[in-house]
């Protein structure tokens, strides 16, 4: 027992270490000179530490104390001269991976029931005390099958495995989950935030470490799987979550809880007041395969907001000073028209040529991706939607600067787009965003839906500018004989659907003189079952005036729209 007090001290000593000189890399890249004088000043007395308590001499670290003590020469000399960037090499080339060769030395890479069991029992008498009845089902549930293993980590505290359907996979970082989890929260934090809505407890470091970041945020946590709790009680002592009264643990077997937290919330990382958070890993634990897609649609949803936040707001700084007139300017081009919103999807290539010398009352609306195949074809589209902000999206438009088509543009579309496109451009301001949303308020301006995609905003654009019918093609949501879109498309590629989901498709095949339907399976995405769904969702709103169609020659069966055949459509 007094040989494992001794170890772990230890170990929590040098991971301290490193955990310190991580941070202090992280500051002088970013000049926060100050924060990594902070660092220094908590280090060196780490270091002294080391010495003090002979922990060189322990079995196979001898070795070590010289190369420490050349370190903190290194280290001290730097401080001197005011050198932040030799510090950060220093830790980065010299202590860290010193620091990593004395944790393989102590570390055993299972973890001791023994040890798991004291911890496990320390956690379970907090938690009698702040949530009895959390308590009273983790004490009376039997744990289903064993698919999940504790390990120790390269730096020495736990880390976690599970195994489902796909085979072994991690909730935390093998190396170092502490530091994965400080990078995680760093994502998510908000100065603005109140509350913080996680779900997905893995063994806690993320939600720690989020807890870490500010002392007046409340944080609940919401967990589907008692075991995972239990995993959880048995790696570390959670002081953190039993003793701050803002964080609260919430057992949410069909995570009702928390999806009724979002539906309170509104948007997820759009609304700063209120954050959702998803720990991406611990989806794969649920159980229930459409809750799980479910969550897995949120994810995406989220991580795109979140992680494109700085790029959406430069190209609105931008593209409302480059596209002074609105969408509403072109309304009634589209009011009382019979539209036609050209997708890419690769059966586009069986009716396209049906879009020549269109009869009066149709008005066809392309996304950006089939620009170029169309223009190939003769035919002039009468507006261009692009949404996208990134700057792959130029390639749409390569060698038709000059062009005179009309394009619609998202307030956040890749600002290089309307730097670069001469002809005209119509700002369209979309819900979800923050400063859109002012703009439209502040201009009396129409804001519409997106739906994630630039085919489902082009759903909206038409509803809202009173198209009386709306029909699609290219339309396939599905990777129809196995290619992502159509040829001569922005987006053309070969895909290999073996193990892709199937889901009830259909396609044109001709009996005789008839033109008839036949039921097939087609392999689809996540991406674009959700992007069906939000369609299939905002053509049942009620009050819809306008009828929607799918002229698609094949693909995905999108409930609410009345199959037709182009040439049908356009009698």
């Amino acid at each position: 027992m007094e040989k494992r007090e001794k170890d772990d001290n230890l170990i929590r000593l040098i991971r301290e270490i490193r955990q310190e000189g991580k941070r202090l890399v992280r500051f002088a890249c970013r000049q926060n000179f100050f924060a990594a004088n902070g660092v220094l000043q908590r280090i060196i007395p780490c270091f002294a530490e080391l010495f003090e308590k002979n922990c060189f001499d322990a079995p196979g670290m001898t070795d070590g104390k010289q190369e420490m003590e050349r370190i903190i020469g290194l280290l001290l000399s730097a401080q001197q001269t005011g050198d932040y960037i030799a510090m950060a090499d220093i830790m980065e080339t010299d202590l860290i991976p010193l620091s990593d060769w004395l944790l393989d030395i102590l570390n055993a890479k299972e973890a001791g029931e023994e040890e798991q069991e004291e911890v496990y029992r320390y956690n379970l008498g907090k938690l009698s005390v702040k949530d009895p009845a959390l308590e009273r089902l983790i004490t009376t549930t039997q744990p289903e099958g064993s698919e999940y293993r504790i390990l120790r980590s390269k730096s020495g505290t736990y880390t976690l495995t599970g195994t489902d359907e796909l085979g072994r996979y991690h909730l935390h970082s093998a190396n170092d989950p502490e530091w994965e989890a400080e990078e995680f929260a760093n994502a998510y934090y908000h100065p603005n935030c109140k509350t913080y809505y996680v779900f997905g407890l893995g063994l806690g470091y993320h939600c720690k470490a989020l807890s870490g970041l500010d002392e007046g945020a409340r944080i609940l946590i919401f967990e589907n799987d008692p075991q995972i709790i239990r995993l959880a009680m048995k790696a570390s002592k959670l002081d953190w979550l039993w003793e701050n009264d803002r964080i609260k643990l919430i057992y949410d077997p069909k995570l009702e809880q928390f999806v009724k937290k979002l539906e309170e919330a509104g948007r997820m990382s759009d609304n700063t007041r209120n954050i959702m958070i998803i720990h991406h890993p611990s989806l794969r634990h649920i159980k229930e395969l459409k809750l799980r897609e479910a969550m897995e649609h949120l994810f995406i949803d989220d991580s795109t907001i979140r992680n494109q936040g700085k790029k959406l707001a430069a190209n609105f700084r931008e593209n409302i000073d480059l596209c002074k007139r609105s969408i509403e300017v072109v309304r009634n081009a589209f009011q009382g028209k019979k539209a036609i919103i050209v997708a890419g999807g690769p059966s586009l290539d069986l009716n396209i040529h049906l879009l020549k010398d269109l009869p009066e009352g149709y008005i066809i609306l392309a996304v950006g991706t089939v620009f170029r195949k169309l223009m190939a074809q003769g035919i002039r589209p009468d507006y261009v939607i692009v949404t996208d902000p990134s700057n792959p999206i130029a390639h749409q438009f390569e060698g038709f600067w000059e062009s005179d088509v009309p394009l619609l543009l998202m307030s956040t579309v890749y600002m290089g787009l309307t730097m670069r496109y001469k002809g005209p451009k119509y700002l369209l301001c979309q819900e979800g965003h923050e400063k859109a949303e002012e703009l439209a308020a502040t201009e009396n301006l129409p804001l519409f839906l997106t739906g994630g995609s630039v085919t489902t905003t082009a759903l909206d654009v038409c509803i809202r500018l009173g198209c009386s019918d709306i029909a699609f093609i290219g339309l396939d949501l599905a990777y129809t004989n196995d290619r992502s879109h159509a040829t001569g498309t922005a987006a053309y590629t070969e895909v290999d659907s073996k193990g892709w989901q199937k889901e009830r498709g259909y396609e044109w095949v001709k009996e005789g003189e008839r033109w008839v339907i036949k039921e097939v399976e087609v392999p689809v995405s996540p991406i674009f079952q959700m992007y069906r769904k939000w369609m299939e969702k905002r053509v049942s709103d009620v009050g819809l005036k306008c009828r929607v169609y799918d002229a698609t020659e094949g693909g995905a069966v999108k409930k609410g729209f009345t199959l037709i055949r182009l040439e049908d459509y356009l009698r």
